[in-house]
């Protein structure tokens, strides 16, 4: 039995729809299952995964959700000092085995049962705090729906740094289109400690590219990766369907690949 409470709530402006949302696929190939993502699934079964009100352990997206852009934004804003400070204040440890969770952004809090959290095997595997998000991000928007959603299959991901921030912008909505329009001083800003962003293309079409080490990537189409930095030759982001692999993507092939980015500063 899980006891959810719900302590303030904010109204947060819903917007009309435009296009197709991030991880909200019409093909298959978004949840190809790759050996690194099926390990991290494995991996919740270990002990070191557990629920301890921070996201320092590895986690990987289900295969039975598209909700890429909340885990992408989730892990960008933990990726920062300041986002990592705000997700450990938003967890609070109970006695009696419960766990509060905070959508800071919202200013709603829920409390959860921690063996339900573990029981929540459909999302995501690994980190069992980055599934705490997602419950109280699941229960938040079947009641209060984003985008007309009242769910966590497909969005975007400004919907997931408003929730959880309070901040984050549309500089770049779906109705934007900057495939080849990023300048070389945009992308070094990516090292910024208090720059948080997520990037995605708006359509199935997938890129494969070899690294310099001739190591074969898949960039998704409809899908939100993570940035985490960048140098003078490549932008570095993050997958959710395995947090533990940082892909390099050359600078070229980035700038021409995604179309879709939100960002904004911590």
């Amino acid at each position: 039995m899980v006891a959810a409470i719900g302590l303030y709530l904010n109204t947060v402006n819903n917007y009309k729809m435009f296009g197709q949302d991030s991880c909200e696929s019409s093909a298959s190939s978004v949840f190809s299952k790759s050996v690194s993502r099926q390990s991290v699934q494995q991996d919740t079964k270990t002990s070191r995964f557990d629920l301890n009100g921070k996201i320092d352990t590895n986690f990987g997206q289900s295969t039975k959700l598209n909700d890429c852009w909340l885990l992408a934004a989730i892990y960008s804003i933990a990726n920062t000092p300041k986002g990592k400070k705000l997700i450990e204040d938003s967890i609070t440890l109970l006695h009696d085995n419960k766990v509060k969770v905070t959508l800071k952004g919202v200013n709603i809090s829920y409390i959860y049962d921690k063996d339900y959290v573990k029981s929540r095997t459909d999302l995501a595997g690994g980190d069992l705090d980055v599934r705490l998000f997602e419950i109280a991000a699941e229960d938040y928007v079947r009641k209060n729906p984003q985008r007309n959603k009242n769910h966590l299959d497909g969005n975007r991901p400004w919907v997931a740094f408003r929730l959880l921030t309070g901040k984050g912008t549309r500089n770049y909505d779906s109705e934007s289109n900057i495939r080849g329009t990023l300048s070389d001083y945009k992308i070094d800003s990516f090292n910024d400690e208090n720059y948080i962003a997520v990037v995605w293309k708006s359509t199935d079409v997938p890129k494969t590219f070899k690294t310099a080490d001739g190591k074969s990537v898949t960039l998704e189409g409809s899908h939100t990766y993570s940035v985490i930095g960048s140098d003078s030759n490549n932008v570095y982001i993050v997958n959710p369907h395995d947090s533990s692999e940082k892909i390099a993507v050359p600078r070229n092939i980035f700038k021409n690949f995604f179309n879709r980015i939100d960002e904004f500063y911590l």
